[in-house]
């Protein structure tokens, strides 16, 4: 059983950033034209830059989360590019709970675990989580909708019953 899930993209306030970057770029650019500093050229090129990886990466990126055959994978989609970035075994996953349970067992248990996020500019806030153990503990933090949780439940558990 196959099924996928694409979060709404919340990319507002990376468009704002991305264009204030290109604003500052061109301001730069002039003030480089006028006062004819190497330096201000230098700056209008890095903040060129950081406005084009800000578009590429948060804004012209979107993100698609599913449960195939007991593996729970995540697909970046650029345009018509989809390219599979994680795979995850749901035999070594703990059902999915909210980011601010996870976080609490995780300071209680006192186990350091590395942290996966990937939340398609949603706030941590809202999103679940996913703690597993495969030799290294980790959490993989995620926005996806109930129907999605219920069936990676549905696969955690089974697993946990065999």
């Amino acid at each position: 059983m196959e099924h996928f899930y694409k979060p709404k993209k919340r990319a507002g306030k990376y468009a704002v950033i991305c264009l204030l970057a290109l604003i500052l770029s061109l301001f730069c650019a002039a003030l480089g034209v006028i006062f004819k500093k190497a330096f201000l050229y230098v700056g209008s090129f890095a903040l060129f830059c950081l406005s084009l990886q800000i578009f590429t990466v948060f804004i012209l990126t979107s993100y698609e989360y599913g449960v195939t055959d007991g593996l729970f994978v995540i697909y970046r989609v650029t345009g018509n590019n989809r390219q599979r970035i994680f795979d995850l075994d749901l035999n070594f996953a703990e059902p999915p709970l909210p980011y601010k349970e996870v976080k609490k067992k995780a300071k209680k248990s006192g186990i350091k675990y590395r942290y996966f996020y990937c939340t398609s500019g949603n706030p941590r806030k809202k999103c679940k989580a996913l703690k597993y153990d495969a030799g290294k503990p980790c959490i993989l933090c995620f926005y996806g909708d109930e129907a999605l949780c219920s069936i990676i439940c549905t696969h955690t558990s089974s697993r946990r019953e065999e």
